[in-house]
């Protein structure tokens, strides 16, 4: 008689769990998006041998990820009772540069200088001049001296993006 398990048991323990730098998912990511786990693979030790298992697979655990958190971030995967990580990077989705930094009290924002530079979900970017119909200055306070912090929109294609900078 032949005799066939199902199951955990059938497929033996996982030891490892690790993912390969060519099995990466998306590492890089605007503010707002959500992870992408689509491309990624990880790779189980089981019984001495390499088993791949796609990141978004059944069985699969992923912590860690906060898609309005700027910066560096290590997400944890967890299979089987085995764990990894590896890092992702969420960048602003809008971001000022060229801009005017030193104002006198009671001076207004000087809208002719800098630009906002936006990056859409697809990762292209589109730079925006701050004197532009489409940008307004949300908030800007120079009653008094020392760091002001400026706040302006931008509308574009529809969608409105925001930028805060000293």
């Amino acid at each position: 008689a032949l005799l066939a398990g199902c199951g955990e048991d059938s497929k033996g323990t996982v030891t490892e769990i690790f993912i390969l730098k060519t099995d990466m998912p998306r590492l890089n990511y605007v503010q707002g998006q959500a992870l992408d786990l689509q491309d990624g693979v990880l790779t189980a030790v089981i019984n001495d041998e390499t088993t791949p298992v796609p990141l978004n697979g059944e069985g699969v655990t992923v912590t860690g990820y906060n898609p309005d958190q700027l910066g560096k971030q290590t997400v944890t995967v967890t299979y089987q009772g085995k764990t990894t990580t590896f890092d992702v990077t969420v960048n602003p989705r809008a971001v000022a540069e060229g801009y005017e930094e030193n104002f006198f009290v009671g001076d207004s924002f000087d809208s002719g200088k800098g630009k906002i530079r936006i990056t859409k979900d697809n990762g292209s970017t589109v730079a925006v001049n701050m004197n532009s119909s489409d940008i307004s200055v949300k908030s800007f306070d120079s009653s008094r001296a020392g760091k002001a912090t400026v706040t302006v929109t931008c509308q574009l294609d529809g969608q409105s993006y925001e930028c805060t900078f000293e």
